[in-house]
């Protein structure tokens, strides 16, 4: 699978994934190292949709700023899409961490609505490539 066919299965995914993270809002029955990294995936999913769309070839790699630059050299507008990275230690460092979460706690309701936007924004595009 390839190409506009392979975008929309991954975007199906990156969907699903963030569907998943707003069953998760509650702390005390999901850590963040879970959340963060469906997070991590609703965002990585989504990227390499748009970039199958593009027909553009990327890695197998879980690190988002892999990605960003095979969109940048294709004159995608990134503005916003750098910020994305903080998320790739989710994929999979986190989830292998012993101990409570050291960092501040992820504002989930923030990632929620934000990726929501960045999957609609990726759906937009795609949809501009195939109308």
């Amino acid at each position: 699978m390839k190409g506009i066919d392979y975008a929309r299965e991954l975007l199906r995914l990156a969907r699903a994934d963030h569907r998943a993270m707003t069953g998760m809002r509650d702390q005390e029955v999901f850590t963040d190292a879970i959340f963060g990294f469906h997070a991590q995936q609703a965002v990585e999913k989504g990227l390499k949709a748009w970039l199958s769309a593009l027909e553009i070839l990327f890695p197998l790699t879980h690190d988002i700023s892999r990605l960003l630059p095979l969109l940048e050299q294709q004159g995608v507008e990134m503005m916003d899409l750098w910020e994305w990275v903080e998320l790739t230690p989710f994929a999979v460092e986190h989830r292998y961490a012993w101990g409570d979460d050291a960092e501040a706690p992820l504002d989930r309701i923030n990632l929620i609505t934000r990726i929501h936007g960045l999957l609609e924004h990726i759906d937009d595009q795609i949809r501009r490539v195939y109308p």
